[in-house]
């Protein structure tokens, strides 16, 4: 399996982004955005108008825009993106939405265009151990692989899956809490269970916690757009 240290080395050799038009559904603070942008893509993020709000301190590196909306219903017109891309997203959507996000895809893709998932894989000792504190997302995560799986019956036709995963460090994770947890007495309480995980498997490893790295483990599938668009709904 793969180590790759930036988001954007999951596109390469997948997607071309120069000039082109891609969606990065599920933004959050736009971290994606800015670098699909960097590289001369035409990035929008979308996401909930809470989220996007998180994202507003940042500075913009060019021409990215930001929409409020959902992978249910997409801000923008039929056939508008060269790619769109799920970062760690598709499973946040409801489980009666996963059909719907989907065709949403399929919708606003220009015929041959690309859509990219990329999905946590969880499993022990993994940055799963951390991210599992706030939510058990095992079910949720199956549901979405396997709508990924059947996503030829909505015209999007697999083209590869693979997997390969990043490090993650215990700070990784105080930052994840700052931008999902609003809370602050929650917030203290995760990390402080993820303060004392850390730690047990950095003793084992004989490092000091602030050297001990999780491997955040993810599957990415890469799909296109078929034509003709005789789809199942």
């Amino acid at each position: 399996m793969k180590k790759i240290e930036t988001r954007l080395e999951v596109l390469d050799g997948l997607v071309t982004l120069k000039d082109k038009v891609v969606l990065n559904v599920g933004c959050g603070a736009g971290e994606l955005v800015r670098e699909l942008t960097s590289q001369g893509a035409k990035a929008i993020g979308i996401d909930s108008p809470e989220m996007l709000a998180k994202g507003d301190v940042n500075p913009p590196v060019g021409t990215e825009q930001y929409l409020p909306g959902s992978a249910v219903k997409l801000p923008v017109e039929d056939k508008y993106a060269d790619a769109v891309t799920f970062f760690a997203s598709l499973h946040h959507v409801p489980m009666d939405g996963l059909k719907d996000a989907l065709t949403e895809t399929y919708r606003v893709l220009k015929p041959g265009g690309m859509a990219v998932f990329l999905e946590p894989v969880l499993k022990p000792g993994s940055y799963f151990e951390l991210t599992g504190l706030i939510d058990d997302e095992r079910e949720i995560q199956k549901r979405a692989y396997e709508a990924i799986k059947n996503a030829a019956a909505f015209g999007l036709e697999q083209i590869e899956e693979k997997m390969f995963y990043f490090e993650r460090s215990l700070d990784d994770y105080a930052a994840l809490l700052n931008l999902f947890v609003d809370d602050k007495t929650e917030r203290k309480k995760f990390l402080a269970q993820a303060k004392e995980k850390t730690g047990r498997f950095a003793r084992d490893a004989g490092i000091d916690i602030k050297d001990y790295r999780f491997k955040s483990i993810c599957r990415v599938n890469v799909l296109r757009k078929k034509e003709p668009t005789n789809y199942t709904n």
